[in-house]
């Protein structure tokens, strides 16, 4: 076979845009399970702020069903009263005894849990196939404004 006298010419490469249903989806699902693990919901675990009913601020116990990401971790909460020349309140937290509780919580979540993580899919799926029309009209909107994502 004779060689070609002229290259290709370079295919046309399209950029891989963000989906924002996925990620809300996953957002939703992390939500599912930390509440179902962890008796919080996924900001929640991740920061540490609002586990404590009353209180926003970051105050690890060892005597709550709810378990954060920085207890886990083993941030100190007394590290930071020091440091702002307040005495110390607590006793420090030691996760020791932490996944006992996460299996307490599991048993006690676990039907929810399970529901939702079944669900949750379901109701994206069905979202989706019925918000077909008003989503690709906006994805041609923001394909015109190379934002990245779409829905």
């Amino acid at each position: 076979m004779a060689r070609r006298k002229s290259s290709k010419k370079p295919r046309r490469k399209t950029q891989k845009k963000l989906n924002l249903l996925g990620v809300a989806e996953s957002v939703v699902i992390a939500n599912v399970v930390t509440e179902g693990l962890f008796n919080c919901n996924a900001i929640q675990f991740v920061t540490g702020k609002g586990a404590t009913v009353g209180y926003d601020g970051y105050m690890p116990r060892n005597t709550d069903a709810v378990i954060t990401l920085p207890e886990l971790l083993g941030f100190d909460y007394n590290r930071y009263q020091n440091a702002s020349g307040m005495d110390p309140v607590m006793a420090p937290f030691t996760s020791k005894g932490a996944m006992a509780q996460i299996k307490l919580n599991a048993k006690a979540n676990l039907f929810p849990m399970l529901g939702g993580l079944i669900a949750v899919p379901i109701a994206f799926r069905v979202g989706t196939k019925l918000t077909t029309k008003p989503r690709a009209t906006m994805n041609k909107m923001l394909d015109y404004t190379k934002v990245g994502v779409k829905v």
